[in-house]
């Protein structure tokens, strides 16, 4: 689809639902809370950004205790939800423009009384709430659809984290925050998964240390991994070291496999766990090292120490609140911050050396000397 046939499309989209929104001017609802008991939440992009959501889902479930709270969430990523106790329905977003028509017939059926975007870079988001018919609408302010929402809130000029300006959308409609901090809840059965998984790999009584070196995107990928594997495991070899990966990641997990055969206590658990799993994986762990990613947010979310491999990204923004307990490692150049996906410089990232890694976990250990898995469980 070229660019200009999109930009006409969107014109186009735009005056139709400008023309619709004309004819219910008339029929706008003055919000009042006493009378919203259905309430739609929208996060739709990627598993950090879902992870980023949960305080203002808390925050929701708080304010509204006896109302059926649903999360309209990817369907790729909405089992990073599962299990929570804030969630009354999990539905499934199939992506943009997918099964547009079933979707909205789907919410339509739920009658919901406010919808809340949280998160949502599809251009469908705003108008799909708005066919669903749900009368109070609230989102950010520079949608290129913020007329079709009720209520909307200006993101602030200067870098302001995620989770704050996602705490401000909902107070747009009286909802006081619970506190920043991330939810992600495992079951009992998650949990015996990472033991006996562990245990399999022959890592069970070893204190874990997981480290995930890649990156949604390229720019975002440590590549002195091999060289910190092969020092930290001779320096700490009562400690199993574990990597930790999607599928799309086993090709390079495999390259660096291959120079470390000679370390017994390294492991990889990269393409062979779900996101669950993988999730149970890291809350064994007594630190976790990261590059800016989904992982990195699970880590959070589980409060596992955390080491923070930072590249072209503002870490103002997503990265670690609680800094008493995690570090992030990130060089000052020039270029950052930038969303480029990929670069031939990756300077960002290759100036984080060996050194910097090992010293960052060397303090997170003696900071932290007690292992997750000896914490007491979420549920």
């Amino acid at each position: 689809m070229s660019k200009k046939f999109k930009k006409h499309k969107y014109i186009f989209l735009r005056t139709l639902f400008k023309i619709l929104r004309g004819f219910d001017s008339g029929k706008r609802q003055v919000y009042d809370k006493n009378r919203v008991h259905r309430i739609l939440l929208v996060s739709t992009t990627a598993i950090g950004d879902t992870l980023l959501s949960t305080p203002a889902i808390r925050a929701v479930r708080k304010a509204f205790p006896q109302a059926f709270v649903a999360v309209l969430s990817h369907e790729e990523r909405k089992e990073i939800l599962e299990v929570n106790p804030y969630i009354s329905e999990l539905i499934s977003y199939p992506g943009k423009y997918k099964k547009a028509g079933r979707l909205m017939k789907r919410l339509r059926s739920r009658e919901f009384d406010a919808g809340i975007v949280l998160h949502g870079n599809d251009p469908d988001i705003v108008p799909l709430l708005y066919l669903a018919g749900i009368p109070v609408r609230v989102g950010w302010g520079e949608s290129r659809f913020s007329f079709l929402f009720t209520h909307t809130c200006v993101r602030p000029a200067e870098p302001t984290h995620l989770i704050r300006i996602r705490l401000n959308t909902v107070k747009q409609i009286g909802i006081s925050d619970d506190g920043e901090a991330m939810d992600l809840f495992l079951s009992e059965k998650e949990r015996r998964f990472a033991d006996e998984f562990l245990r399999a790999k022959g890592a069970a009584g070893k204190k874990l240390i997981g480290i995930h070196p890649f990156g949604s995107h390229g720019s975002k990928q440590w590549p002195h991994i091999g060289a910190f594997l092969e020092r930290a495991a001779r320096k700490y070899p009562d400690h199993a070291f574990f990597v930790v990966g999607g599928g799309k990641e086993k090709l390079l997990a495999e390259a660096v496999r291959g120079n470390l055969a000679a370390q017994k206590n390294v492991f990889f658990a990269v393409g062979e766990c779900r996101l669950r799993q993988t999730a149970a994986l890291i809350s064994r762990c007594a630190c976790f090292m990261t590059t800016d990613s989904g992982p990195m947010q699970m880590s959070l979310a589980l409060d596992v120490p955390t080491v923070v491999l930072a590249g072209p990204t503002d870490m103002r923004r997503t990265g670690p609140l609680a800094e008493d307990r995690h570090c992030i490692i990130q060089k000052e150049v020039a270029c950052r911050p930038c969303n480029m996906k990929e670069c031939d410089d990756m300077r960002c990232m290759d100036l984080i050396a060996v050194d910097d890694a090992m010293d960052a976990l060397h303090c997170m250990l003696k900071r932290n000397p007690v292992p997750n898995n000896q914490r007491p469980a979420q549920i």
